[in-house]
């Protein structure tokens, strides 16, 4: 092992040691708090990670790690450990901020978007990602074009899902009837102060059976309102609509009296890099 050139067993025990050192981290200093890396952080940040990227990239005819990573053996051995933890992350009930006892929530993976192991798998995934379509941007040539829009695409969709996490907000609204709301409140209880009104109009049940009061679908009418605007609107399941740079799902309902509607409200201003990396990769 380690002897030139370097081929699957060298990224094997490279995606081990990232591993073991995220499960040690959170261990030690606990999940991370995205919050901290939230605007203006992650975009100085963000700043700071392509320069370096470049560096290496510049660098790699003198160092060998540095050409290495832009293999095709690093690429596959990055995307199979991140792909593991994805795999790992479906087969383990993900849990919120509270404390749960039990090995999985200690190495984080039941909250494995917050987890020290993952976050570090992923970002040596993106940074393979970075190095291969900078080894084919310069010298650049016309044959490459599909071969970048794929890879800087496809790092875009990835890079804007990771960077964008700390901006990222979900938070959750109870609206009662013909009282309008403009607090929600986050995962941890906090309260969250919105940028406009919530007005719960009306709200419709449809049963599959009514004795049994099994929910076939359910239905809300809702005035948004800020300083520019006023929107009367209503949203099903699946069916959000987009208001002050939220998106606002149907998420439950007050199944007793059916008094009040639960609302998810998600902002990320990132969607639209993730979206533009996607485009990119549908055509290249």
């Amino acid at each position: 092992m380690w002897k030139k050139p370097w081929g699957y067993r060298e990224g094997a025990t490279i995606a081990a040691g990232l591993l073991l050192t995220g499960i040690l981290l959170q261990g030690s200093v606990g999940k991370i708090d995205w919050e901290l890396l939230s605007w203006p952080v992650n975009i100085i940040l963000l700043l700071v990670y392509i320069i370096v990227l470049a560096m290496v990239s510049g660098l790699s005819g003198r160092i060998y790690l540095f050409r290495w990573l832009g293999s095709y053996a690093a690429a596959v051995t990055s995307l199979a450990a991140v792909v593991v933890m994805t795999v790992i992350m479906g087969l383990i009930r993900q849990t919120g901020p509270q404390t749960v006892s039990g090995v999985a929530p200690w190495l984080g993976f039941s909250q494995m978007l917050s987890a020290w192991p993952f976050a570090l798998l992923f970002t040596w995934l993106i940074t393979v990602l970075g190095l291969t379509a900078f080894r084919h941007l310069y010298p650049f040539r016309w044959r490459n074009i599909p071969f970048l829009l794929n890879h800087l695409g496809l790092w875009l969709a990835l890079g804007g899902a990771l960077w964008g996490a700390p901006d990222r907000k979900s938070v959750k609204l109870i609206a009662y009837l013909r009282q309008p709301e403009y607090t929600a409140v986050d995962e941890t209880g906090r309260l969250y102060p919105l940028p406009f009104t919530v007005t719960l109009e009306k709200f419709q049940v449809e049963y599959y059976d009514r004795m049994q009061r099994v929910p076939k679908k359910f239905r809300s009418e809702l005035i948004l309102q800020n300083k520019e605007c006023r929107l009367y609107t209503a949203i099903e399941v699946n069916e959000p609509v987009d208001f002050g740079g939220y998106s606002i799902y149907q998420d439950n309902y007050d199944r007793e009296k059916g008094l009040y509607s639960v609302l998810l409200l998600v902002r990320d201003p990132w969607l639209g890099i993730v979206y533009t990396g996607i485009l990119m990769m549908i055509i290249g």
